[in-house]
């Protein structure tokens, strides 16, 4: 904390008045649990931790179980008595098996089994108050309706004492039991099934009588008395115990509980707090019970009904109605200095050291002198207010010291104990810092004497009495925090703007630039500077962390919260004979070790005053021991004897989820899940009480992760999307000092596999892949088979249509009409005529014939080819009635574009002679190659002939019998040709033509075949 800053907190020990003839505990931490922080009800009767190491709590509303961050509840269900708790008011708490817990109620006995969380309850409606144990098979229980034995093997019980309202027993040996009433106390002889009481002189108690058996001794608690110390064997009374003759204020009590810690020391709770008594020394100390409730980390609640001591030595208190109180005595770590211990003001701000007597400045309340060996307190305050807030001192000269305050500077005589006036040579400093805020002072070697103020930097040399201004060196509003002289003389200066230098050579102040590591921002508001040999400068800041700075390479290095400090908010460090650097924060203390560069953090629950500690609050004292102070008083300690918590604690899996539901599972037992859940979450807890929040943590999944995951404190881990397989979850932990146990606990995992992963299944997968391959193969046999037969019929088709289009050109009555032109030629003596027409003839003869070995030819070939037929026709014609042309699409190369042979010259055939032989005007033919588009040609015959349908009336008359071929021929081979290339887009349209009246103009003819020239296909030039 900052100088002008305050925070008053509450006491960690309350002494109330009448303590004043004990002793009360030193360096003691509590914390208070109730119903805001997790408690279901604020009364807690019974305490008792697990061989497991979970903190079990009975109350008046349930079972609690406890692993440092939340309690887990267990209530009766309305209906489930004999499967449930018996009550939920839960009195006694017991576990003699590892994996039983037995629970005592108004209402019954209740067990719970802990490896399955399941419960069962026996003796409805008695109230079952205390258990003892017998054997590993049987109990004895103090209940409303006597003495009940237990077998807890058979589940079966008997009854001893039924007339007796039994309130407390204890197993002495295997032939006594010792039990008490309200009225007596009583023997139960076993070996003569008898009861007798003795101690008749033990006055009545209404109450259950605490009793506990010890090496042989039995100690009772007393009412408004003490405890009586009674021999086990003899049953005589050793000693008693009056707690009145060390506290004359105590007139009647209550004694609750009594209980025995490792140490053997007897714990005594009674309504004004608890007493620790040890029997060897009889010392005697007490603990008060915060009874108004107005101070933090007191004990809390009146009466006490509880103590327990846990694995650790934490100690654990249950209350009526104010909850749990956690008690850790943190002996012989940081010793606590505050107002419970004798200091006037709890708030330090500075410390010097005479002799045995540490003088410690306090904000307001002058200084007070600690004599340490007498352990007493003295105070040195002046009539002015500011001139008590004492923010630094040093030793002027033997005994009297300098000290820095909110007004000016004052003199402490030690050894006089009182404020001394400035000497005449003495008073121009003084005048001149009389009315100012002073932050820090610092001694050199040379005897000067260098002050930090609101007016700036002032230096005062104890030799020459000379004052030295240094005005150049200020910037108004800032001011000093720090001074440290390094081997050289050389004076290093931290304050508000930065770091500055006194060389001792030149007698100059320089400024030091300091940036922070790969920022441009500076490193300021210094807090403190210290030195560590030769090169190296320990640098604290109140705002940006702890940095480190060399001397030689210039290079500054910061450490922050995410290198493990504790806090970025720097008071300032101590270097110890170790080496170590012990640094105060907003977030309690950190150790530093330069060579690791780690940091260890300690905070209240490891003892010290407050988290929070103040600006210049620390000193090293000759003997190695450090003081650091805060806002509750402050810390003493040798840094080398500190006390580590060496448990190693016990990790327990607390909870596991499978999506998002908890479910029950036991550690031996592997947790089986389906492949459908495969989302898991684990929470775990290291079951170290002492500060929960700095136990750290590491897991494995084995069979997913490949090394440890050091979480940190996160006490909990998700998977999703596991695979089906065994995996093996384990984890361990680090105590709250840094001690990991390195014996993992571990839970084995299950994801079941899907069926289709199982081999059965893949066995039937192999049989049938088997069986649809064998299925597969005998069918694509069977298909390429129909295939082959397919083709053979294609085959055979395209022969027969080659054929059928063959005898379609070389129509019988065209070859008779050709043969009668060539002899009406020869028998006129036109012999060239017929030598001419025979030679074309000839000519398309050969064509034809040479057609049925090539299916394509080039659209050139077609057009030569026409050119011939159609010259014999019109040579057979008289004065060649009809004209024919043939064109030609730009865009069609007639070289490479091709068509199935004789596939057009039919048509072209229908055109003379169904279109234009009966026609008396003269006719014409048109031949058209166009291109569609990209992937389509087309051919187009037209003629203006009669049309079809006249030409059908024609022949109808003149050859009914006869039947038309050719144009079937060329449909069928179209089909064909479909069938052949894979494709559909091949096709004929055939449009009759008509004029305006419509009467028939003709005919045309459009045959669209895919290009194949443009789907690469190969052509052969067979010289056609």
């Amino acid at each position: 904390m900052r100088y002008w800053s305050r925070i008053f907190v509450g006491y960690f020990l309350i002494m109330i008045p009448w303590v004043a003839w004990g002793q009360v505990f030193q360096n003691v931490w509590v914390e208070n649990f109730d119903n805001r922080n997790g408690l279901t009800q604020n009364t807690v009767w019974d305490i008792l931790q697990d061989h497991s190491g979970f903190l079990w709590l009975g109350t008046d509303d349930g079972l609690l179980r406890y692993d440092g961050y939340q309690f887990k509840v267990y209530r009766s269900v309305i209906g489930k008595i004999q499967n449930g708790l018996a009550s939920n008011s839960v009195r006694y708490l017991y576990q003699n098996q590892a994996d039983v817990l037995w629970i005592g109620t108004p209402n019954g006995l209740s067990r719970l089994h802990l490896p399955t969380d399941s419960l069962r309850s026996f003796l409805r409606n008695v109230r079952v108050r205390r258990i003892a144990y017998r054997d590993s098979s049987s109990l004895w229980l103090a209940t409303n309706k006597g003495l009940y034995y237990f077998n807890t093997t058979n589940s079966t019980f008997f009854c001893k004492a039924p007339n007796l309202n039994v309130l407390n027993v204890i197993y002495l040996n295997p032939k006594r039991l010792l039990f008490t009433t309200a009225e007596k106390t009583w023997v139960l002889d076993l070996t003569q099934n008898r009861y007798y009481p003795i101690l008749k002189e033990l006055p009545e108690d209404p109450n259950i009588r605490p009793i506990i058996l010890e090496n042989n001794v039995v100690w009772i608690g007393v009412e408004d008395f003490g405890l009586w110390k009674v021999d086990a064997h003899t049953l005589k009374i050793v000693k008693k115990y009056d707690l009145r003759e060390l506290f004359p204020k105590l007139t009647r009590f209550p004694v609750r509980e009594v209980f025995k810690d490792r140490a053997g020391k007897i714990w005594v709770s009674i309504h004004e707090g608890i007493f620790c008594f040890n029997p060897t020394s009889e010392k005697l100390e007490f603990l008060a019970s915060d009874l108004d409730y107005r101070r933090l980390n007191s004990l809390k609640g009146a009466p006490l009904n509880s103590i327990y001591e846990d694995k650790t030595g934490l100690f654990w208190v249950g209350s009526n109605n104010s909850g749990l109180n956690k008690i850790n005595l943190r002996l012989g770590k940081f010793r606590t200095i505050n107002q419970d211990q004798g200091l006037n003001y709890n708030f330090v701000l500075s410390f010097g050291e005479f002799g045995n007597q540490l003088l410690i400045g306090t904000d307001g309340k002058g200084i007070n002198l600690w004599n340490r060996n007498t352990n007493q307190f003295e105070v040195i305050k002046t009539s002015e207010q500011q001139q008590n807030r004492v923010f630094s001192m040093v030793e002027g000269s033997h005994g009297v010291f300098w000290c820095a305050t909110a007004r000016g500077l004052i003199k402490v005589d030690v050894l006089q104990k009182k404020i001394l006036s400035p000497l005449p040579h003495e008073r121009e400093l003084f005048e001149y810092l009389s009315q100012s805020h002073l932050r820090t002072l610092y001694k050199d070697s040379r005897q000067r004497l260098w002050v930090g103020s609101v007016k700036g930097l002032v230096s005062y040399d104890f030799n020459t009495h000379r004052l030295q201004l240094w005005p150049h060196a200020n910037q108004a509003g800032d001011i000093v925090t720090s001074f440290k002289e390094d081997k050289e003389g050389n004076i290093w200066i931290g304050r508000g703007i930065g770091l500055q230098k006194y060389v001792a050579k030149s007698g100059l102040i320089e400024s030091v630039p300091l940036m922070l590591p790969k920022t441009q921002s500076k490193f300021e508001d210094l807090s403190d500077v210290n030195i560590q040999g030769d090169s190296i400068l320990w640098l604290s800041s109140y705002r940006v962390g702890f940095g480190k700075y060399n001397l030689h390479t210039k290079h500054l290095k910061l450490y922050t919260p995410a290198e493990g400090l504790a806090n970025s908010i720097v008071y300032g460090s101590l270097m110890d004979s170790q080496g170590y650097a012990w640094i105060s924060t907003n977030t309690g203390l950190s150790r530093f070790d330069p060579v690791r560069e780690t940091f260890t953090n300690f905070d209240v629950y490891d003892g010290l005053q407050n988290n929070e500690f103040i600006g210049g609050s620390f000193l090293l004292l000759k003997n190695g021991e450090m003081v650091f102070g805060g806002v509750n008083g402050f810390n003493i300690f040798r840094p080398q004897g500190l006390q580590r918590n060496s448990n190693q604690s016990p990790v327990a899996i607390t909870d596991v989820k499978v999506m998002n539901e908890s479910v029950g599972f036991e550690r031996d037992l592997p947790l089986i899940i389906d492949y459908k859940n495969n989302f898991v979450s684990f929470e775990f807890a290291a079951l170290d009480f002492a500060a929960p929040q700095k136990n750290q943590y590491a897991y494995q999944l084995e069979g997913i992760d490949k090394k440890w995951i050091y979480s940190g404190n996160r006490h909990f881990v998700s998977y999703s999307q596991l695979p089906a397989g065994n995996y093996i979850f384990k984890v361990k932990a680090s105590n709250s000092a840094g001690e990991w146990n390195e014996t993992p606990t571990t839970l084995r995992l299950r994801v079941v596999s899907p069926f289709w992963v199982k081999d059965w299944f893949k066995t039937l997968m192999i049989v049938l892949g088997v069986i649809g391959i064998v299925f597969f193969f005998t069918n694509r046999i069977r298909f390429i088979k129909e295939r082959e037969k397919e083709k053979i019929n294609l085959n055979r088709q395209i022969a027969e249509l080659e054929m059928k289009a063959l005898r379609a050109q070389m129509n019988p009555h065209f070859i008779f009409n050709c043969l009668n032109s060539i002899n009406n030629f020869i028998l006129h003596d036109q012999n060239r005529q017929a030598s001419k027409y025979l030679t074309k003839f000839a000519k398309l003869i050969r064509q034809i014939l040479d057609n049925t070995d090539t299916p394509l030819a080039s659209v050139e070939r077609i057009v030569n080819f026409m050119n011939l037929y159609i010259e014999l026709e019109q040579m057979r014609f008289v004065n060649n009635r009809f004209d024919f042309e043939i064109e030609i699409d730009p865009l069609i190369n007639a070289h490479e574009t091709v068509f199935p042979t004789m596939m057009i010259q039919p048509h072209v055939e229908n055109a003379i002679w169904h279109g234009l032989m009966h026609k008396a005007e003269r006719g014409k033919i048109s031949l058209k190659f166009c291109r569609e588009n990209k992937e389509y040609v087309s051919c187009i015959i037209e003629d203006n002939g009669i049309g079809r349908i006249k030409a059908r009336e024609i022949a109808q008359h003149l050859s009914p019998s006869r039947k038309s071929k050719g144009t079937q021929n060329v449909l069928d081979s179209i089909e064909t040709f479909n069938r052949q290339h894979n494709t559909e887009g091949a096709k004929i349209i055939i449009d009759d033509l008509y004029d305006t009246q419509q009467q028939p103009t003709g005919t045309r003819v459009k045959i669209i075949l895919p290009d194949l020239a443009q789907q690469g296909l190969k052509l052969v030039d067979n010289g056609f």
